[in-house]
């Protein structure tokens, strides 16, 4: 089933079935609950607001007049032809008020359909569903776990099998994306603010009196009013532009990339090269380095815990001790060392500095076809895809940048004189552990290359 087609159906399920032309867009739909304003971090974020479909704009101008006399008192039309409607927005909550929806509409959603799971403290979750980057009626809510759950697997049911991507910080759901709090409700995006409902009984006593002086100035009223609609017709069709949401997010992507791959290497090698294979009865087993930490677990082989803990490897930041099952004697430590950062590395990756697409891949599969030529060597290189990911294809952005995988799996001798040929790189992780049945240790690294996805 296509996303649009939920739409519709809750287009039909909320307010849109057919009826006389006379009849009022709202005069079927119920009063939603009272909207629920939280601060997440420093900011103010609504929740539970009334999601309305709308086809022309003289259905939400009605719409607009019959809510609030029902009592509504903000309003959001950032997304093309829905509208949300609130009431009892905490006013002691002096920031300015935002919709949670639109928000996460902006920043992180994809297209199709997505929920949004979060857990705002012990007790209250919260549930967004996003239909084509647009909210959906009646799914904007917040509650109990099994509130939250109820409605999860009521709209399963009703998208009778769409593909779903859950995005979220429970721990509930397996299949669901990991995205913090603060990650996903950080600074509130712009067109998601709501605004207050306008005086539409105070524009009508105000009509009344001043008539005549309106009747003289209908036409420069009638032109100032197409004008303003068509600055908004515009301003709508921009926020559909694929290119401005790519700009609003590549920047700060590209800013997180870390260091170039060579400089992370080196950062890499230094922890790992001082490493002992024995230390105080305990064996070396594997070594995982990640960002700016490796983790290091050892094997209890003859030692205690306690002759561990008092000669520590030169370096180690902290210690942690597990075991199998209920023998103590089978145990193992995990340890934790810091890799410094060398100054002036460049953090930032430059669009413009961007090696092409066929450049990258050129350079960096000859390499990795250079490394397959030695003994028991894996390379892999996965196709690239656009980066940061916002649902887009690279064609049809003006400048976008593309990220593809790679990875090499040999002996760890090969790694101390393995440099990257093609610096527009970033390491993702590093993995060393001994073969079983060779006894020689072997070395998995993992990384990213980028590249312009089009010449600009």
């Amino acid at each position: 089933m296509a996303s649009s087609s939920i739409l519709e159906r809750w287009k039909s399920r909320f307010g849109n079935r057919q009826r006389p032309k006379s009849e009022s867009l709202s005069r079927n739909i119920q009063p939603a609950e009272v909207a629920k304003s939280i601060l997440i971090g420093r900011h103010h974020y609504v929740f539970v607001l009334d999601w309305r479909l709308y086809t022309r704009s003289s259905d939400l101008s009605r719409t607009m007049r019959s809510v609030q006399k029902q009592g509504y008192t903000h309003y959001l039309t950032a997304a093309m032809d829905v509208a949300g409607f609130a009431y009892g927005i905490d006013r002691k909550i002096k920031q300015k008020s935002h919709s949670a929806a639109m928000h996460l509409a902006e920043t992180s959603s994809r297209g199709g359909v997505e929920m949004f799971i979060f857990r705002i403290t012990e007790a209250l979750y919260s549930l967004t569903v996003l239909s084509d980057s647009k909210p959906v009626p009646h799914f904007d809510q917040v509650g109990s776990l099994g509130e939250v759950m109820a409605l999860i697997q009521e709209y399963e049911a009703l998208q009778s099998g769409q593909s779903i991507r859950y995005v979220g910080n429970v721990e509930e759901l397996s299949n669901i994306e990991k995205m913090t709090l603060s990650d996903a409700f950080g600074l509130p995006e712009p067109e998601a603010a709501l605004e207050g409902l306008p005086n539409y009984q105070f524009r009508i006593l105000l009509a009344a009196v001043m008539v005549p002086a309106i009747l003289i100035a209908s036409a420069g009223g009638y032109w100032w009013f197409n004008q303003k609609q068509k600055i908004e017709r515009q301003r709508l069709t921009q926020l559909q532009d694929p290119n401005l949401v790519y700009e609003r997010q590549v920047d700060s992507a590209l800013q997180q990339i870390g260091p170039e791959g060579n400089q992370a290497l080196v950062r890499w090698r230094e922890v790992f090269g001082k490493l002992p294979v024995e230390r105080s009865g305990w064996l070396l087993e594997k070594v995982v380095c990640q960002a700016d930490t490796c983790t290091v677990n050892w094997r209890r082989s003859t030692g205690s815990v306690n002759d561990f803990k008092n000669n520590p490897p030169v370096g180690m930041a902290s210690m942690t001790t597990s075991q199998s099952g209920e023998n103590p004697a089978d145990a193992v430590i995990e340890t934790t060392f810091p890799v410094t950062s060398p100054s002036g590395v460049e953090m930032a990756r430059k669009r413009n500095e961007l090696p092409t697409s066929d450049q990258a891949t050129t350079v960096l599969s000859s390499q990795l076809q250079d490394i397959a030529l030695l003994p028991d060597a894996q390379v892999k290189l996965k196709p690239p895809e656009l980066y940061p990911s916002t649902g887009a294809k690279p064609e049809q952005l003006m400048r976008p940048v593309i990220r593809g995988e790679w990875s090499i799996t040999h002996e760890l001798w090969s790694l101390g004189d393995l440099r990257l040929d093609l610096p527009a790189q970033a390491l993702q992780s590093l993995t060393i552990l001994q073969d079983q049945n060779t006894k020689n240790w072997v070395y998995t690294l993992t990384g990213h290359y980028y590249a312009k996805g089009k010449k600009y």
